[in-house]
């Protein structure tokens, strides 16, 4: 299948509107990975933190501005996310405009293993990963591109890998995790993409701050949660410095 001009020339609005609309569930999303499944499932076993919630609150309807600073180029989403009681699944649904080119939509799919997993996710803010991964679905005009991920866990619930793969546009990106702090949260690894480099990825953890901070040798992006884990904004520098902000409409609640 042929890529069409169209999304070559905005290519980097569809994979920023990406990034601006895992916002849409807050660690739901940004846990990373979708897929059918992984190789090991978090539930159950040790592993994770102090707290156990019975409830979770999540962003339902969400508004994001992602403005980049080199540019001046400005991507506002609109999402829209609904919990699958029978499957677990967490469905997000993204419309998004750039404000250099035309509209994009945003289909996010990520599923859990049990509601447990779900909620468990908060029980440290910033939240921990427990999603068996997510499927993305992104359309611009008429050119619609898939990037599965798929987690991968160890026996004390800490996330070890994610493995994410695009078609028809063949791209393959693993993060590989070799550190965790006390809580399970990754703090150091690698990234492998292919076509293109290899480096080294750091995470930290600000709990009484709510932000985490990401580093992978291009970028360094700080990103803020309320109170429920909710994604409230993003600070990136580097390579492609941009800030987003993220406006929760509506909520949702998950419970046990």
């Amino acid at each position: 299948m042929a890529v069409p001009s169209r999304w070559i020339q905005h290519h980097r609005m569809q994979f920023h509107a990406l990034g601006v609309a895992v916002a849409c569930a807050g660690a739901i999303a940004c846990s990373g990975g979708g897929g059918s499944g992984s190789p090991n499932s978090p539930s159950g076993g040790g592993g994770g933190s102090t707290s156990a919630p019975s409830c979770r609150t999540f962003a339902g309807i969400t508004h994001a501005v992602q403005t980049f600073t080199q540019t001046g180029v400005t991507v506002t989403t609109d999402t829209t996310c609904s919990h699958n009681t029978g499957t677990n699944d967490v469905i997000c649904n993204s419309t998004f405009v750039d404000s250099q080119g035309g509209p994009g939509t945003l289909t996010q799919t990520s599923r859990f293993a049990s509601r447990a997993d779900i909620v468990d996710e908060v029980s440290v803010i910033p939240p921990l990963s427990r999603s068996l991964g997510t499927t993305t679905v992104t359309t611009i005009g008429g050119f619609a591109l898939t990037a599965t991920a798929t987690n991968s866990y160890d026996s004390q619930r800490r996330l070890t890998s994610v493995a994410i793969v695009t078609s028809p546009v063949p791209l393959s990106t693993t993060f590989t995790y070799s550190a965790w702090d006390a809580s399970g949260r990754p703090t150091a690894g690698t990234v492998a993409i292919s076509p293109g480099p290899s480096g080294s990825v750091s995470i930290t953890y600000n709990n009484p701050d709510r932000t985490v901070t990401r580093n992978d040798g291009l970028n360094t992006c700080i990103q803020r949660s309320d109170l429920n884990g909710n994604i409230q904004g993003e600070t990136c520098t580097g390579t492609s410095p941009s800030t987003t902000t993220v406006t929760v409409q509506s909520t949702l609640q998950i419970c046990k």
